[in-house]
């Protein structure tokens, strides 16, 4: 049944998929699945580690309270002027 699908689709210049999710073979969630799947693995991992990294970044500043978030934002600005410093120093 898929095959005649594929190949019906492709005789009228439709997307094989799309024929497949209009006959209910497959489902378009199966189809996102497979892609994104398909998608992270030729991500580089340093780039998904990053990623996740600042996911986990932007969560934490969710569930702190402002004034915990305006003294990490200070601490941080604080450490890239001090290591700004420390390069020029040693130039």
């Amino acid at each position: 049944m898929a095959d005649t699908v594929i190949e019906l689709a492709r005789a009228y210049g439709v997307n094989p998929v799309e024929g497949l999710i209009a006959a209910g073979l497959i489902t378009r969630s199966d189809v996102d699945h497979a892609a994104t799947k398909d998608a992270l693995a030729e991500v580089p991992m340093l780039q998904l580690l990053e990623e996740a990294v600042e996911r986990e970044r932007r969560a934490v500043r969710r569930r702190a309270p402002e004034s915990e978030q305006a003294a990490d934002s200070e601490e941080r600005r604080s450490r890239r002027f001090r290591r700004k410093v420390g390069e020029e120093s040693a130039e």
